[in-house]
């Protein structure tokens, strides 16, 4: 539950710095990248992934998201061929930490509005298992201190 609120957390803050400062791109699609990656991996660890899986899989959307759709997803979030694409391309920059070490170069960003609607449905559709399972990883080994 911890990773799915701090998910959350990180979708608040792009909503308020897209509101207070609509200008600053790169910022609010790393903001969605991080609630994407922390919702997908929140996911994850709902099912007993342990903390070192998550590590795994680094902070690549793309890997998370197919290894969450592996193990049921789908069945809480739909996504669509064009979602899945969408975080593809914001995949190619958040990554390769182009959104923090901005390299040069023509960039080709997903639109704005459909990644924040990803990670709201992310958000929303998880809630509920991430709830359920918060106790999962409680007392025991694979518990983070």
């Amino acid at each position: 539950m911890m990773i799915w609120n701090v998910a959350d957390e990180y979708l608040e803050a792009a909503k308020t710095l897209r509101r207070e400062k609509d200008k600053l791109f790169s910022p609010t699609y790393f903001l969605l990248g991080q609630s994407i990656e922390l919702a997908l991996k929140g996911f994850l660890r709902g099912l007993g992934a342990s903390e070192k899986d998550l590590k795994n899989l680094s902070h690549d959307l793309d890997k998370a998201l197919q290894e969450a759709e592996k193990k049921g997803l789908q069945n809480l979030v739909s996504l669509s061929d064009n979602d899945r694409g969408n975080i593809a391309l914001l995949n190619v920059y958040y990554q390769s930490k182009d959104l923090q070490y901005t390299l040069s170069g023509f960039k080709r960003y997903p639109n704005l509005d459909k990644i924040f609607d990803i990670a709201k449905r992310l958000l929303d559709g998880t809630k509920n298992h991430c709830i359920q399972n918060r106790e999962r990883h409680f007392g025991k080994s694979t518990a983070v201190l």
